[in-house]
């Protein structure tokens, strides 16, 4: 297993594969070729540590990657487990806000893989809530972003801020003061997600 998350070879192996010879991969085919080329420990793979950090490595370095090619304007990648590809610049210039801020740095999934902390401070306990938190949302940044939009935050964020927004939402919302249902529900759900993703940043 690697220390280095970001080594030259790895890197310039990506560079490579997905940018020069514009390869559509997927992360299973990229830890194959990793176990090929012997970059992983014969064992690595046998435990929910050892995958979580394969995976985590795998998706600090296409983030970092990702990351350089925007500040070069040499497009961007697009990383999911099932399609990892890069697109050229004309596409990713799609990639900004209105304010001109990377989208990267406004993703609180992108921002967890940048962070090398969760490489080597998550335990196989964590790895079991990650997974839980994963079933419900973090592994889908919309409901993070929708969530950050509803209680009317930006990143960064603390435990403070959100149940701030949270009691200013629930008292403008609570169906004893003639709110729906379905709002102070969501609402809820929504704290639920922003305090659990704050546990891991």
């Amino acid at each position: 297993m690697f220390i280095n998350l970001t080594p030259p070879i790895m890197m310039q192996w990506h560079k490579e594969i997905l940018v020069k010879q514009k390869q559509t991969i997927k992360e299973y085919d990229i830890i194959k070729a990793w176990q090929d080329k012997n970059w992983l420990t014969a064992n690595c793979l046998a435990t929910q540590l050892g995958l979580f950090r394969v995976h985590f490595g795998l998706f600090h370095q296409l983030h970092t990657l990702n990351m350089e090619l925007g500040h070069q304007n040499h497009g961007r990648l697009l990383i999911h487990s099932l399609k990892i590809q890069h697109v050229p610049s004309t596409i990713s210039k799609q990639c900004f806000n209105a304010g001109g801020q990377s989208l990267e740095l406004s993703d609180p999934l992108i921002l967890y893989y940048l962070n090398s902390h969760h490489f080597f401070h998550t335990d196989e306990a964590q790895i079991i809530d990650l997974m839980k938190l994963a079933n419900s949302g973090m592994a889908q940044p919309e409901k993070l972003r929708h969530a950050l939009a509803r209680f009317q935050l930006s990143l960064p964020i603390n435990q403070q801020a959100v149940k701030k927004a949270y009691r200013r939402l629930a008292m403008n919302h609570h169906p004893d003061r003639g709110g729906e249902l379905d709002t102070i529900k969501t609402i809820n759900e929504d704290k639920a997600l922003l305090l659990k993703w704050l546990q891991y940043q």
